[in-house]
């Protein structure tokens, strides 16, 4: 019988590395669409900036629970610190 306890860690671990990865892509190419001179692009820059910061959001909140395991403290001054980040990037 698998254990679904270690398959639900290993697959929350391969989101928050993925959310990481694609939050980097989304932010560079979010900013380089912002600063072109069509207004299409600028749209569509501005949604890969937001889809950053909700990732970045999310990073925060799924990587908090692992941290409090250890201690709470750390996990929430965490989750503030990448929701700072998401509001101070959008």
């Amino acid at each position: 019988m698998k254990d679904t306890s270690n398959s639900f860690k290993i697959y929350k671990a391969r989101a928050i590395g993925s959310f990481f990865l694609l939050a980097f892509l989304a932010y560079g190419f979010g900013r380089h669409l912002f600063e072109s001179e069509s207004y299409s692009e600028r749209y569509t820059g501005t949604l890969f900036i937001i889809a950053n910061s909700l990732m970045v959001l999310f990073i925060g909140i799924l990587f908090r629970k692992t941290l409090q395991q250890y201690n709470v403290l750390v996990g929430n001054m965490y989750l503030f610190t990448r929701v700072f980040e998401s509001i101070a990037l959008a």
